[in-house]
């Protein structure tokens, strides 16, 4: 029984968890030096994701956009994470030109949200309207449907 709870690779997560809590840079430091030994699509990524998760966009950002050069210039999901972080830096502009991008309705409609806002806040109006109305859903996204009669009232 217990040989299926406890195994060798729960123990080091576990202890890993315990580390990156006690010391929340080691878990930067470690995805740094393995960047470094290697420049991978992936290790950007993971890079990227730990900043954005200790709320550095500028940073993830950094990583995202070094991720997008290549032959992953136009991964949807990396595009998609570096609009967010945009979006936390206040620079709709750039909202704007990646989730433009992106196919909002079917796969990434949790950006959709920001997309209007930042079409709102470059004076793009008539789309901003078009983008807040897709997320007008009856019994479900309060906060956009919120944000939509606040748009409409402005």
């Amino acid at each position: 029984f217990y040989s299926q709870i406890i195994n060798k690779k729960n123990i080091e997560n576990f202890i890993r968890k315990v580390q990156y809590t006690i010391n929340p840079r080691k878990e930067i430091e470690d995805l740094e030096q393995k960047l470094s030994i290697s420049n991978t699509f992936q290790n950007k990524i993971k890079l990227a994701k730990a900043h954005e998760e200790k709320k550095d966009y500028s940073k993830a950002l950094h990583y995202y956009e070094k991720a997008l050069k290549g032959n992953f210039k136009h991964h949807h999901h990396t595009i998609n994470k570096a609009a967010k972080c945009y979006f936390e830096l206040q620079n709709f502009e750039k909202v704007v030109e990646y989730a433009s991008q992106l196919d909002l309705e079917k796969t990434f409609r949790n950006t959709l949200f920001i997309y209007a806002v930042s079409l709102e806040k470059c004076q793009n109006f008539i789309e901003a309207e078009i983008q807040f109305k897709k997320a007008d859903k009856k019994y479900s996204n309060y906060a956009e449907r919120l944000e939509l009669s606040k748009f409409l009232i402005r």
